[in-house]
């Protein structure tokens, strides 16, 4: 993954097995390669409070770096989201990118 042509990867995180992808990616790995990370760090299936997903996303830049996590966004797309739930998961993935953004 880190050999292909491009500057930017991204992975999903909030999945059961999403999550193993913490163990792919390191800030070395990223830097040595000249890549930086896409972060799909809120699920897309299930409602997650600001907390759950904000802490992921801190997991995340911790063993990324700062500054080599450029995007995020939901683990995937939503075609297969109750439609119900798509806007709350976007209100609280905007809630948590925003209060990260925002700390040190």
């Amino acid at each position: 993954m880190l050999r292909l042509n491009v500057g930017i990867i991204s992975l999903a995180f909030s999945g059961a097995h999403e999550s193993k992808n913490i163990e792919v990616v390191t800030k070395e790995s990223l830097q040595e390669n000249g890549k930086k990370l896409a972060a799909g760090f809120i699920s897309n299936i299930v409602y997650e409070e600001k907390d759950v997903a904000l802490r992921r996303l801190y997991t995340i830049a911790e063993k990324v770096g700062r500054e080599n996590l450029v995007q995020v966004h939901p683990d995937c797309g939503f075609g297969g989201t109750d439609r119900n739930l798509v806007e709350p998961i976007l209100r609280t993935m905007e809630k948590a990118t925003d209060e990260f953004t925002q700390s040190n």
